[in-house]
């Protein structure tokens, strides 16, 4: 469909990036999301040992600390300029 306006004066289309979302919006989504689950797998292994009666190892808080820079990081990113 022709609008009658030269190619060369009409506006550009928006960039789209991943997805289909705007340029740059997706950019720090996958280490939060991956930080996200890390922490909710540290926290289930918590208080599953916390119910079972056993003391709560180093492993479940390490896992839930690493997924809580993952999203620290990935919210860095998030904000960054390009």
């Amino acid at each position: 469909m022709t609008t009658g306006v030269p190619r060369h004066d009409r506006p550009r289309r928006e960039v789209r990036g991943a997805g289909g979302a705007p340029d740059g919006a997706a950019r720090g989504v996958l280490p939060k999301l991956f930080g996200v689950a890390l922490m909710g797998l540290g926290a289930l292994d918590a208080m599953l040992a916390w119910r079972g009666g056993f003391a709560v190892a180093d492993f479940a808080l390490a896992l839930f600390a690493a997924g809580a820079l993952l999203c620290f990081a990935g919210a860095l990113r998030r904000r960054e300029p390009r």
